[in-house]
């Protein structure tokens, strides 16, 4: 019934819609108010670009605007955080610094005490007083020493020290914490070393670390060894030069690890040492020394320069780098030789036994023969030369002078050349030379025995002459020279074997018997005669059929045995001149036990052999020795020895 209704009212609307009787009545046009709006710039687009932007752009834009706004603000939070950092940071420099603050770093003091001068090698301590006058407590306070380069600990001179750190805890307020600090230092004499030193702690409240720094210096007013460098101060070109440096230790501490460096000028030719060099041929490694000990190192070498040309030799003692063993990091002096290179109106030479050193070392009573050389080197004659060589020296055998084609003038130990006995010195031409010799010895062992003669022979050589100016004037000349000769000392190894006599209680058969064990006593002594020697050995070699009894007496003196090609040594030590001669000599007394073999029957057999003594002259400072050569079962020096007694019987 319902859906009748429906239909009938659709079907009547349809007839309305397209019946063509009907008229359609049109209701009057309303008109509508115009208002117009204030639209910005910035939104304006024209009506064809709005038409045609895409969905996409139009969500980029709107993106573009969002971003600009967060930026913005972005922006204005780090500005503000940035005054606030300011602020805190302001406020925090106030506070530390202020006098009125909580604390302050002039409040904090640090007080040195100890001296402001020491000499190079010797102990420095120092007191360290940490004082807080601040209003509160200084939290986890550290003590830090820097040292200056070259600074040794205390306790190891051989271990460097480049800094410490101390921890002295919380210091409250008003307290102190003190800190004694112990250090070597080394160093040039006058140079002035720096020690830093900074205290670090926290406060209350806060992580921060911070420091408060203070300086002490120190004067080095000496050093711990003294050098002193011996060298003629003229020479002329290509002439031989010799420097004698001596290094003394005054330090009452050992100083490890001295070098000696020596800075050759340009010219300069290294020829020989008596110390071969540690490294190159101007650093030598002089080890350790104690207090008083000596090392000497002769330098020799040849320079050429120009006439009248000065050059330099500086030589440098102190302690290797901790980066290069080869050259000085903490030096203790320096010394600096100059030598002018001069070429004489008459240029001279002397040589002995074909040696131009300065010093010479010779044996006693052995020849040396001297040569002597001279040129004229101005471009004019020279008239009426002479050449004169003073011998002088109480060790000088004056019996064994012989001067050549000279006259040994015994008045004054003159040796003199002039054209009387050498006629072509009447007169020298322009690059004119020539030579002369003699020779001559010092005393022989016997004489000298008892003596305190010194052992030096001094030579001093002049040669005489006559030259023209240009007006006619003659003008005396004159060159010198001079030589010293030192003789080195006498050392005698004496050696000898008993049986029936001596220290020792000796056993078995006599005459030696084969397979059968006789023991003898040796006795060994060492004598010097004319310098005080140093580090003196007595070796000796025991044969395969003798066995070593290890019995010593004096039971005081050193002796080593080894038992690895059986020798014996005896480690002297220092002998004093004289000993042996004008003192008795040094003895040693050991047991050893012979048992002969048949291939030795009716033989005297050796008991020992290769007997030799060396020793360190400290005068001349050379290695001198004596042999012995063997002691056999020959007991010569024994009073109840019979001759029979000697050879091996069956």
């Amino acid at each position: 019934m319902e859906e009748s209704k429906h239909t009938s009212r659709i079907e009547s609307l349809k007839k309305k819609l397209y019946s063509r009787t009907r008229k359609n009545t049109i209701s009057k046009e309303k008109v509508l108010e115009q208002k117009s709006f204030d639209v910005k710039d910035d939104w304006h687009r024209p009506a064809d670009v709005v038409g045609n932007t895409s969905s996409e752009e139009l969500k980029f834009q709107t993106e573009e605007k969002i971003m600009t706004k967060k930026h913005s603000s972005l922006n204005k939070a780090l500005i503000g955080a940035f005054i606030f950092f300011i602020l805190t940071a302001i406020y925090a420099v106030l506070s530390f610094t202020g006098s009125g603050g909580v604390i302050s770093s002039k409040n904090i003091d640090i007080v040195i005490s100890g001296p402001v001068s020491i000499a190079a090698g010797d102990v420095l301590s120092l007191q360290v007083d940490v004082r807080n006058k601040n209003d509160v407590a200084l939290e986890l306070t550290d003590l830090l020493i820097e040292y200056p380069e070259g600074t040794r600990t205390a306790d190891n001179i051989t271990r460097e020290l480049k800094r410490e750190r101390f921890s002295l805890g919380d210091i409250a307020s008003g307290k102190n914490s003190e800190k004694v600090i112990e250090s070597i230092l080394f160093g040039e004499e006058g140079e002035k070393k720096i020690i830093k030193i900074e205290v670090e702690y926290r406060v209350e409240g806060s992580n921060a670390i911070f420091v408060t720094e203070r300086e002490y210096q120190v004067e080095i007013v000496s050093s711990p060894v003294s050098m002193e460098v011996s060298s003629p101060t003229s020479i002329s070109s290509g002439q031989e030069i010799e420097f004698v440096v001596k290094v003394v230790a005054n330090s009452a501490n050992t100083v490890s690890n001295v070098l000696l460096s020596a800075e050759y000028p340009f010219g300069f030719e290294f020829t020989s040492a008596n110390i071969n060099p540690s490294y190159d041929d101007n650093v030598w490694e002089l080890g350790n020394l104690k207090e008083g000990s000596t090392k000497t190192v002769r330098i020799k070498g040849v320079l050429l320069g120009q006439n009248s040309e000065e050059r330099t030799f500086r030589f440098q003692t102190g302690i290797p780098s901790e980066f290069d063993e080869k050259i000085i990091g903490t030096p203790f002096l320096t010394n600096s030789s100059s030598i002018v290179i001069q070429r004489p109106f008459i240029s001279i030479d002397l040589a002995l036994n074909g040696n131009t050193s300065e010093i010479y070392t010779a044996d006693t009573a052995g020849l040396i023969r001297g040569d002597i050389s001279w040129q004229n080197n101005l471009p004019s004659k020279i008239s009426n030369v002479s050449v004169e060589v003073s011998i002088q020296g109480s060790i000088l055998d004056e019996a064994t002078v012989s001067s050549g084609k000279g006259f040994f003038r015994s008045t004054d130990k003159k040796i003199i050349w002039d054209s009387r006995t050498f006629p072509s010195l009447s007169s020298l031409e322009a690059g004119e030379s020539g030579t002369a010799s003699f020779s001559f010895k010092s005393l022989g062992e016997s004489a000298l025995a008892g003596t305190n003669i010194s052992p030096d022979i001094k030579l001093v050589a002049n040669i005489y002459g006559d030259s023209f100016d240009d007006s006619g004037v003659p003008k005396r000349i004159v060159t010198t020279l001079e030589k010293t000769v030192q003789i080195k000392s006498v050392i005698d190894v004496g050696a000898r074997s008993v049986h029936f006599v001596g220290p020792f209680i000796n056993s078995g058969p006599m005459p030696p018997k084969v397979n059968s064990e006789t023991t003898y006593t040796v006795i060994l002594s060492a004598s010097n005669l004319l310098n005080d020697i140093t580090g003196a050995d007595v070796t000796a070699i025991l044969p395969t059929y003798v066995r070593w009894m290890g019995v010593v007496s004096p039971s005081s003196e050193n002796i080593v045995y080894n038992p690895v090609g059986g020798k014996v040594t005896w480690k002297v030590g220092n002998l004093k001149k004289g000993v042996g001669y004008s003192s008795p000599a040094k003895e040693v007394a050991f047991k050893v036990a012979l048992t002969p073999s048949v291939s030795q029957v009716g033989t005297s057999v050796d008991i020992v052999k290769d007997i030799k003594f060396e020793a360190q002259d400290v005068y001349t400072d050379t290695l001198i020795t004596d042999t012995f050569g063997r002691i056999t079962t020959r007991l010569s020096t024994d009073p109840q020895f019979i001759d029979s007694q000697s050879q091996v019987v069956e």
